[in-house]
């Protein structure tokens, strides 16, 4: 794993780290500095529309539309708002608040590397009794996307070439579906050969980690802002004007920040970039409003939306600025 070695001050908002073997230019480092000023904008108008909507109990079809989408709350046909819509903005506030004040506080941002984020895999046998796949200490937790290969004969109802969520992950085995929480796959034989599950990591747009030796809370199974370590953005994929529009990396920024300060999960993503592949909307429309309410790009498109007063359901980058 590469160390991020250098630091520059940039201003008195805004520190940057990276690599002494890659560098950013001078305009990637301006055009990262006014992009968090972006996002900044974007979460001040959010916390800011939101104290109307909860104050006056009133919200326009537009912003209705926006927070059904995202947030998946319930059908309106009146402008005034019901007290479950008001209860839930003030949760929904409550992530925005902690957002906007950790951005307006003096802020690292990280490089992102694609090889810091390693891809496991693990050699897996059939338990057929149990429809299980053992693996000793394998490295799986619930909801990874995994896909499996052979040396021989891949056990009936596997399939190669398609992704597979893990689930009931134990230490020492784990089902497979071929849905986010769905049903387990029925594996039908044992097959022949070695088997391997294993990850592809797409190149990380960002991403926020804890530091060494931190624990989560107990009681919330959350961390905290100070456990987390910095903001990583790949600079070489998005702070750059010719590739990512500025809205990109600032609705990014946002969906970090709110993994940084509030520790939310990433249920599902929106965004979509036919240059790379991915497409993942069908799981982004299927999630829970418990879901979208704790889900990192749910906030970052709802910001976004709302500052730009336009309903996004999903953003190909090459379509906006």
């Amino acid at each position: 794993m590469p160390t991020l070695d250098t630091v520059t001050n940039y201003n008195t908002n805004l520190t940057i780290k990276y690599h002494s073997s890659r560098v950013p230019s001078a305009q990637q480092c301006k055009t990262l500095a006014d992009c968090l000023e972006l996002a900044k904008k974007a979460v001040e108008k959010t916390v800011s529309q939101l104290d109307t909507f909860i104050s006056q109990k009133k919200m326009d079809p537009l912003s209705r539309s926006i927070f059904k989408h995202h947030f998946r709350f319930g059908d309106l046909t009146t402008d005034s708002l019901p007290e479950t819509w008001i209860d839930d903005l003030k949760k929904v506030r409550r992530v925005y608040a902690a957002v906007k004040q950790g951005l307006n506080q003096p802020i690292t941002i990280s490089d992102a590397y694609s090889t810091e984020l390693k891809a496991q895999q693990a050699n897996f046998a059939v338990n057929l009794l149990s429809n299980q796949l053992t693996a000793a200490n394998h490295p799986f937790f619930n909801d990874d996307v995994v896909y499996v290969r052979t040396t021989g004969t891949l056990p009936g109802g596997l399939a190669a070439n398609t992704p597979y969520h893990v689930i009931d992950a134990h230490v020492n085995w784990f089902r497979l579906a071929t849905s986010q929480g769905g049903a387990a796959v029925v594996v039908a034989n044992a097959g022949i050969g070695t088997h391997t599950a294993y990850e592809i990591k797409q190149t990380p747009r960002g991403y926020v980690k804890p530091k060494k030796n931190q624990i989560k809370d107990p009681n919330t199974n959350k961390w905290t802002a100070n456990q987390l370590g910095s903001i990583h953005i790949n600079f070489q994929m998005l702070v750059n004007s010719t590739k990512s529009p500025k809205i990109t990396v600032a609705r990014t920024i946002i969906h970090e920040a709110t993994h940084k300060f509030k520790d939310t999960e990433d249920f599902a993503y929106a965004w979509y970039h036919p240059a790379e592949g991915i497409a993942p909307a069908a799981a982004y429309n299927s999630m829970t409003k418990g879901q979208a309410m704790d889900n990192a790009d749910s906030f970052a498109y709802t910001a976004i939306c709302l500052y730009k007063r336009q309903l996004y359901t999903k953003m190909v980058d090459s379509l906006y600025s």
